[in-house]
């Protein structure tokens, strides 16, 4: 079986910082990432939101979590964070302080492990 070998590139003018303080991009095209696994959770009304969380081929310890509302669009990001922890989880914008973060955040390290 041949290993795939996987070069970075170039950073991006505009990188955000990690958890760890080094460079990213919201989705880091550079490399490929491998689905661990995902959940769901109720948001009123029968609805639920689907969560799944992506280990990068890069950087093994930098894990995204992203979700579908089931509209038929890609999956949006949620947030980028590294397990083992290594520094705090890097919430979007829209999802920074939302209350159902800290449940959504736990579950995907669950996952991660």
């Amino acid at each position: 079986m041949d290993l795939l070998t996987i070069a970075p590139a170039a950073a991006p003018s505009d990188p955000r910082p990690t958890p760890d303080g080094a460079a990213l991009i919201a989705e880091m095209p550079e490399f490929p990432w491998l689905y661990l696994g995902e959940f769901s959770i109720g948001i009123g009304m029968r609805a639920k939101v689907r969560f799944s969380v992506e280990r990068s081929t890069g950087e093994l310890s930098l894990h995204r979590i992203r979700y579908d509302e089931g509209f038929g669009r890609e999956p949006t990001l949620v947030a980028h964070f590294t397990e083992p922890a290594g520094g705090p989880t890097v919430w979007r914008p829209a999802w920074d302080g939302d209350r159902l973060s800290p449940g959504i955040e736990a579950r995907a390290r669950a996952i991660a492990r």
